[in-house]
């Protein structure tokens, strides 16, 4: 759903971030979700959690283009709420 929507906005950036598996787990889950893995970074550490003070995962983050984060989706995340924050983000001044 997250690559369908990047498309549909113009080639929009979707960074997805793991925290906690290792690169074997994930890369294994790339696989059998057919998701590219070029947009995929590491956190093993755990720091962008702390940094965002996410306390449940799946968290989704709505980034605009100057680096703002406009809005913090914490769980599963319908596609209204994905357009609805991609659209939030895009028009953010």
């Amino acid at each position: 759903m997250l690559t369908r929507a990047a498309s549909a906005h113009g080639a929009l950036p979707i960074l997805l971030v793991n925290q906690g598996e290792d690169m074997q787990t994930v890369a294994a889950f790339l696989s059998r979700a057919r998701i590219e893995p070029t947009h995929v970074t590491m956190d093993a550490s755990r720091d962008l959690s702390r940094a965002l003070d996410i306390a449940g995962y799946p968290a989704t983050a709505f980034v605009a283009a100057d680096g703002t984060i406009v809005r913090l989706q914490l769980g599963e995340l319908s596609r209204a709420a994905l357009y609805d924050g991609i659209e939030h983000a895009t028009k953010h001044r």
